[in-house]
């Protein structure tokens, strides 16, 4: 869900809570309860997600308290870069390298694309802690 200042909100109940950070379960949305084709769908709202964020100085937050998680439009758009639209780059990218340029076949091509592909996710699974200090969510209180 958004607002007018382009932020996304997602309400949740806090799990744990370890020193300013806090541990957010986020609950499918109502709109992925009513649907029929929830038994097929890999949608990453259909299921429990457990999200860290940050706790604003002084808060009274307690476990198992009803909050609202806020992240800027940036965290959005970081998050589907790295994790969509440059794999896929990278991935036709390697495919085309290979079969056209250096005239592999199809198959090898392929194979090439898929590496570079996995080789890029490895390098964001090392890479995750860097990464988790750029995707920053706040916790308010509802």
């Amino acid at each position: 869900m958004t607002n007018r200042d382009k932020s996304t909100f997602f309400c949740g109940t806090i799990n744990r809570i370890d020193g300013n950070k806090a541990y957010v379960t986020i609950q499918p949305v109502a709109a992925c309860l009513g649907c029929a084709a929830q038994s097929l769908c890999a949608s990453a709202t259909k299921r429990e997600n457990i999200i860290e964020a940050e706790l604003k100085p002084g808060a009274q937050l307690q476990v198992n308290d009803n909050v609202t998680l806020k992240a800027a439009p940036s965290v959005g758009i970081f998050s589907a870069s790295i994790a969509f639209f440059i794999p896929l780059a990278i991935v036709v990218g390697a495919i085309a390298l290979t079969v056209a340029l250096l005239g592999w076949d199809e198959v090898a091509g392929a194979s090439a694309g898929l590496s570079a592909g996995a080789l890029w996710y490895a390098g964001l699974y090392i890479c995750r802690r860097a990464l988790a200090r750029k995707l920053i969510f706040e916790v308010e209180e509802t």
